[in-house]
Formats: structure tokens, C-alpha cells, sequence
């Protein structure tokens, strides 16, 4: 009977030892587990953020590209202005004892792709010039203001139904009384 009662011990030490060990190692798997799943998260969040810090790089580089675009234009808008108005400089040189030269300087800035006006507002070459609807602004009004408070500048006009946004550069034109301007519209 001692054997049997001991053999009972040994085999309910051994059955308890091996049931510590397998909620022991139960535990240490579980916590690994919980270490992998927490790891798992921050890896995907880690690559959602990369991916939203991408999209929001591409979004930034793409609105810098738009604004050089659109500063180009700008640049190049008031590049053909102030070369029309270089011309009616060396015009007015060379035609200055000629009774038509006003004549000779507006056929040249019609044909330089400007328009040209009076101080009323009035077209004055065959050059036209039409605006974008935005609001109750007075786009002609305002050029006469730019052109005699700064004698130049830009005037920008957003159209109040589309993404059309319309560039004009203005400049005083002053011994003749005129001033003259070009226009661009941007999608």
C-alpha cells in the first residue's frame, strides 16, 4: 500500500507539475501572441500613415507644380505687356514728328496681341478684351484704378461657376493717356 500511496503522490506531483507547466507556457504563448498582434497593428498603421504622408506629399508637390504653372503664365503675361510697351516707347522715338503716330502705335499694339484703353474704359485698338462673370465686380473700373494709383498690376477674376480663374496685367501707357493690358484664363 505504501506503493501504491506513494506512486499516487509521484503520479499527483508529476499530473500537477505538468498542468503548472502548460498554463505556465499557456501564458508566455498568450503573451507572445498578444506581443505579435500588438506589432502587427503598428506595422499597418506605420504603412496607413506612410501611404497618407505619401498621398498628402503628392497633393503638396502636385499644388507646387500648379502655382509655377500658373506663376509662368503670370510671368509671361506681363512679358508681352512690357514688351508692347517697350514698343510704343521706341515707336513714339521714331514717329516723333509724324502727325499719325498715335495711329502707327496702335496698329503695332493691335497687332502685338494687347488690348488698349482710354481712361473712360473704352476700347480704343481692335483688340477686345471680355471677362469672367464673377459677382458685381467692375473689371473694366478696376483696371483704371490699378493703372492710375500704381500705373501697373495684376487683376485677378474667379468665375463664379467654374474653376476658371482669369489673369489680367494692366499698364499706364501716360503720355499718350491710354494703358494697355493682356489677359489669361487658367483652368
Amino acid at each position: 500500500m505504501k506503493i501504491r500511496e506513494l506512486s499516487l503522490i509521484v503520479l499527483s506531483i508529476a499530473l500537477l507539475a505538468s498542468t503548472l507547466y502548460l498554463v505556465i507556457e499557456n501564458k508566455n504563448i498568450n503573451a507572445k501572441q498578444e506581443a505579435l498582434q500588438k506589432e502587427f497593428t503598428q506595422y499597418k498603421k506605420s504603412i496607413a500613415d506612410a501611404k497618407a504622408l505619401a498621398l498628402q506629399i503628392q497633393k503638396e508637390v502636385a499644388l507646387q507644380e500648379k502655382k509655377e504653372q500658373r506663376n509662368k503664365h503670370r510671368f509671361a503675361l506681363k512679358q508681352r505687356v512690357e514688351n508692347a510697351a517697350t514698343l510704343v516707347q521706341i515707336l513714339k522715338e521714331k514717329y516723333k514728328h509724324k502727325r499719325d503716330k498715335k495711329w502707327i502705335i496702335l496698329e503695332a499694339l493691335n497687332q502685338s496681341g494687347v488690348y488698349v484703353k482710354n481712361y473712360s474704359g473704352d476700347t480704343v485698338g481692335d483688340v477686345n478684351v471680355s471677362y469672367l462673370k464673377d459677382g458685381l465686380r467692375a473689371i473694366p473700373l478696376e483696371e483704371i484704378q490699378k493703372v492710375r494709383r500704381r500705373k501697373e498690376g495684376y487683376i485677378i477674376v474667379k468665375d463664379d461657376k467654374s474653376q476658371q480663374v482669369q489673369y489680367i496685367y494692366v499698364k499706364d501707357l501716360p503720355s499718350e493717356h491710354l494703358f494697355i493690358g493682356a489677359s489669361l484664363i487658367l483652368h
